[in-house]
């Protein structure tokens, strides 16, 4: 005998909404997607295997149930609740999860790519090698959740919770983190690159071979941090704070780090050439001075400071104005600035640093240059062959 449909039992007089409701229920059953079942009371219930693309299925209850290789792909699952649930290799591509719950479940491998998770309930479950690709995560909670592998490129993270979180190379390349707090998490072999990390939190994270290279890291709090191998090139660290923090075989090169708090920090093998450290409050309590800043559109030629006899430095070497030389960091920079091509540094490469000795904070002057060209006695080198 086969079910009655919605439509029959409406049209049956003195209906009650009590009826009504059951009528819409049975009719969702009997038209319910290939692998799933409905159970009662809880609404239309997806099975493994099963796909349900564009579905309208907000609010319903899918916890502690087993969605393997299921397909959600642009359904609407506003407030749903898959906690403690199986969704390995679930496919959500563009799916609203808004408002959803989905801790203590298993998300691994699964496939968000481009979803809406805006404040989704996603702490203590995990997402090894997920795809995160585009998606709208913000103000999401990931606390103490496994990312292992995943990909966030380029989504957004705005405000999100990862406290506590494994998320060792994870992809955060382009990604909006601003406002994220990643206290204490493991961000080991991470790739930043190009990322928007403003007002940041990552005090007590791992940051070991990390690479933040040409990120946005303003008013950053990486406070009693242990930085280790970590590539910070050319990123931007206005008012950023390393207060107590370690930092050892770390590359600040071309970074901007004005106003950069290193109070009580710890420096082994620090490459600071080429940065901006005008305002820095430096480990050993001085002020890292201001210092013209070379035009970084002629990338094929190194910055050099006119010394007091109007001499250039071409080989960036220890002149009058105490700049360090290249032996500073024992043995010069690498063609490739110490790091291999995804960034992280050769774990065979040179001692930047020997032991005993010390990096140089002090920046050129360069005051007695500019009074030479205001009164037209500055003279430029004679070339030299080489």
């Amino acid at each position: 005998m086969r079910p009655m449909h919605a439509e029959e039992m409406i049209m049956k007089k003195n209906l009650t909404p009590t009826l009504l409701a059951a009528a819409c229920l049975l009719s969702l059953s009997t038209a319910l997607p290939s692998g799933a079942s409905a159970a009662s009371g809880r609404g239309a219930h997806m099975g493994p295997d099963a796909t349900c693309r564009m579905c309208d299925l907000r609010y319903e209850d899918f916890s502690k149930g087993k969605y393997r290789n299921s397909a959600w792909v642009g359904s609407f699952l506003y407030s749903a609740n898959f906690a403690w649930s199986d969704m390995l290799n679930a496919d959500f591509e563009a799916a609203i999860l808004t408002h959803a719950r989905m801790e203590w479940a298993d998300f691994d491998g699964s496939n968000f790519a481009k979803a809406n998770l805006e404040d989704a309930a996603m702490y203590r479950s995990t997402f090894r090698g997920a795809n995160l690709r585009m998606a709208n995560m913000a103000r999401a909670n990931l606390s103490h959740s496994v990312l292992e592998g995943a990909n966030f490129l380029t989504a957004n993270l705005n405000s999100v919770r990862m406290i506590d979180a494994e998320a060792k190379a994870v992809i955060m390349r382009n990604a909006d983190l601003r406002r994220a707090d990643m206290t204490n998490s493991d961000l080991r072999n991470s790739d930043f690159q190009g990322a928007i990390l403003r007002q940041a939190k990552l005090s007590g994270a791992n940051l070991k071979n990390a690479n933040f290279a040409g990120s946005d890291m303003t008013d950053l709090i990486a406070s009693q941090t242990h930085i280790t191998l970590t590539n910070f090139r050319d990123a931007n660290l206005k008012n950023a704070r390393f207060t107590g923090s370690f930092l050892k075989t770390v590359n600040f090169q071309g970074a901007n780090l004005e106003g950069a708090d290193f109070s009580g920090a710890t420096f082994t093998n620090v490459i600071l050439r080429d940065a901006n450290l005008c305002g820095a409050t430096l480990p050993d309590g001085s002020e890292g001075e201001c210092k013209q800043v070379a035009d970084k559109g002629d990338s094929g030629n190194k910055s050099a400071a006119a010394d007091e006899s109007g001499n250039m430095d071409d080989e960036g070497g220890n002149s009058d104005d105490g700049m360090p030389d290249d032996d500073a960091f024992g043995g010069g920079m690498p063609d490739d600035g110490g790091f291999n091509n995804d960034g992280g540094f050769n774990s065979d490469g040179p001692d930047m640093n020997p032991a005993g000795s010390r990096n140089n904070f002090r920046a050129a002057p360069l005051q007695h240059a500019l009074e030479q060209q205001k009164m037209g006695t500055f003279r430029q080198p004679e070339e030299r062959e080489l």
